[in-house]
């Protein structure tokens, strides 16, 4: 074997070796799935920022975030993770009531 072949193999090893680690690295992101719910609301707390949907309590991220068109009796969908042991709410939609009128 030539040292050209020895150099070549050590450095074809050498960038094999770098380009993998950023791929490693980045398979240690923790993601945290959403989980979903979906009910009637029986309370809201604008103070507090939670919502209760079938006796749990969910926070909203933010005062305005999510609020609109959301009242107790409303039936809502949500989609949440828990973050220090809380229902944190990423997405909280109104559920459209269906009207009795036919469709002509």
């Amino acid at each position: 074997m030539n040292v050209k072949n020895i150099l070549g193999g050590a450095l074809v090893a050498a960038v094999s070796a770098t380009a993998v680690a950023p791929i490693a690295s980045a398979a240690t992101i923790n993601v945290v799935p959403a989980a979903y719910a979906d009910g009637l609301v029986t309370a809201v707390d604008a103070k507090a920022n939670t919502i209760t949907v079938n006796n749990q309590t969910y926070t909203l991220r933010s005062p305005l975030d999510g609020f609109d068109g959301v009242t107790a009796g409303s039936e809502v969908n949500i989609a949440y993770v828990v973050q220090n042991g809380k229902r944190v709410i990423l997405a909280v939609t109104p559920v459209a009531e269906e009207t009795d009128e036919a469709v002509e």
